[in-house]
Formats: structure tokens, C-alpha cells, sequence
């Protein structure tokens, strides 16, 4: 999956790996729009530092490979912050990863976009006869 990750772009810039997570999967990082990818189980797992921003506060839409977040927070001196990330999934993703799927959560300043694999591309164990 590394190079399916790698294959994401955004806006012609590249993501680099960032490290390791709990399983031992490759997180990768993009430091002009904030992002982490990670494989996690049969998921696809993105996600998008929003500080200041609650759920109300954040625009989630994808077309076609283009995922698109628009968020308007607040600092702590009370001044709006206006976050835009838009980033186009590779076509490695694209073919393993249901779009239909994307599901966002705003947690503590994070948004957490996941995407599930399709059942063609699960793992699978085949009988030998």
C-alpha cells in the first residue's frame, strides 16, 4: 500500500513518509496542506489539522478524485482562520478505496476523513483443490 499512498497528489506536491503507526503502517505527511494518510485495517484514514474549527465550521465534497475541505476557526486571539485543502486521490486509492464511502469527523481541531476498502480489493484467502 506505501506506493499507493505515495500516489496520492496534491496540487503537485508530494507526500513524504512521516513514520510509523501502532500496526506498523506508513503514515504519510503533506506539509503544505497539513495532511496524514495512513492504511489502517481495511480502511484508508486522511487527516486534515483544522485548530479552531468545530464540525459546523468545516465543508467537506469530493468530484470525481478531487476532495475538497473548506474550514472557517478561530484562533485563540479571535481571529478567523480560513482553511482550504484540496487534493486529488491517485489512481491506485481510486481503485482500491470506495468513494462512496468518505465519512468526516471533527474532533479536537482534527478531521478525520476515512474511506473503505472494496471488497475486491480485501484480502483474501483462496481455497487450493
Amino acid at each position: 500500500m506505501r506506493n499507493s499512498l505515495m500516489s496520492v497528489v496534491g496540487n503537485g506536491s508530494s507526500f513524504i513518509p512521516f513514520g510509523e503507526g501502532e500496526n506498523g503502517e506508513t503514515v504519510f505527511s503533506n506539509r503544505s496542506h497539513r495532511l496524514l494518510f495512513a492504511e489502517v485495517g481495511d480502511s484508508l484514514v486522511i487527516v486534515n489539522h483544522v485548530p479552531g474549527c468545530s464540525k459546523e465550521d468545516i465543508e467537506v465534497s469530493i468530484d470525481r478524485s478531487v476532495v475538497t475541505i473548506k474550514a472557517v476557526g478561530n484562533s485563540i486571539a479571535g481571529l478567523k482562520h480560513n482553511f482550504l485543502s484540496s487534493f486529488t486521490l491517485g489512481d491506485a486509492i481510486i481503485r482500491d478505496y470506495d468513494l462512496t464511502t468518505l465519512n468526516a469527523v471533527c474532533s479536537k481541531g482534527a478531521l478525520t476523513l476515512t474511506l473503505q476498502r472494496k471488497e475486491s480489493s480485501k484480502k483474501r484467502d483462496v481455497e487450493v483443490s
